[in-house]
């Protein structure tokens, strides 16, 4: 059901925008990660508006014009469409809502998007800024999934019982079936994914004095693990607040199959520990050549 025209006209003539957006927002999804995500586009178009000196309603040329901002901003193909792609939907509600004549955005045309460029990966610069903001049980999260290659499932999933000694993780992966694959994988931490362990175990009461450890899983809410939807939550509020433009998860989790494959870890190994059949883009990113296009011109 859409909300009052009238109401959400005086919202924006208060320049109101996140009231507005809020009440818009259900009209897009009902999942949190894809409302999070159309939020984060509308607040970048919001900054187009205000630099530009564009107004939301009574606009000029803005398809045009946002598309040009965003590539002065260095924003991927990917990227760019998704902005574009959100904005249009901003635009679809304002229209049936009668707030505006037309929507500026729906001849708009995207960047080609090559293939090699679609997994989005969190850029190094991007993921320093995020640890060094980041809180203890953020820092820990961040290099599981940067540093060690977790998925956000086994990230939730992960107890304390899982962590051996502090110097390996026992992880259930069941995303592969092929022969001779094991459900249960062991991998070795880094010395500085053992610190951020070391670091949250002591938070959360262990006193390897006394050999103590706490049961449970190892990020938790009201003594549960967290949903997909808590776990995203604060990955977006980590990047709200360093201003990192928040990607999902697999994003992050992608930065792990880049620096493998740039330390010289097999494809194989990496397809399994990375969770990525199709390493080509990541690859790319490793300064890897991708070995399909040496194949073709064989």
């Amino acid at each position: 059901m859409l909300p009052s025209s009238l109401h959400l006209r005086l919202l924006l003539e208060r320049q109101q925008y996140e009231d507005c957006f809020d009440e818009l927002l259900p009209c897009i999804s009902d999942k949190p990660s894809t409302r999070k995500n159309v939020i984060s586009g509308w607040r970048i178009y919001l900054k187009f508006l205000e630099e530009t000196g564009e107004s939301l309603l009574n606009f000029n040329n803005v398809g045009e014009e946002y598309s040009r901002w965003l590539k002065a901003q260095g924003a991927a193909p990917a990227t760019l469409n998704n902005r574009l792609v959100q904005v249009r939907k901003l635009y679809a509600l304002l229209l049936r809502l009668e707030l505006v004549k037309e929507n500026p955005f729906l001849q708009t045309r995207g960047e080609h998007n090559a293939v090699d460029e679609r997994r989005e990966v969190y850029s190094p610069d991007e993921v320093n800024r995020l640890l060094a903001q980041a809180d203890v049980e953020e820092s820990l999260m961040v290099l599981l999934a940067t540093d060690a290659g977790l998925s956000g499932s086994e990230v939730r999933h992960l107890k304390f019982v899982d962590v051996i000694e502090g110097k390996q993780l026992r992880i259930w992966r069941v995303r592969y079936r092929q022969a001779g694959f094991e459900p249960v994988q062991y991998l070795d931490c880094s010395d500085v994914l053992q610190t951020a362990l070391d670091r949250w175990l002591q938070v959360r009461g262990a006193a390897p004095l006394f050999q103590s450890v706490p049961e449970g899983f190892v990020f938790e809410l009201d003594g549960r693990g967290l949903t997909s939807a808590q776990l995203l939550s604060r990955l977006y509020r980590l990047c709200q607040r360093v201003n990192v433009a928040y990607k999902p998860w697999r994003a992050l989790q992608h930065v792990a199959g880049v620096r493998k494959l740039a330390a010289g870890v097999s494809k194989q190994d990496v397809q399994q520990q990375v969770g990525v059949q199709w390493l080509g883009p990541l690859a790319k990113k490793a300064g890897l050549q991708d070995g399909r296009k040496t194949r073709w011109k064989k």
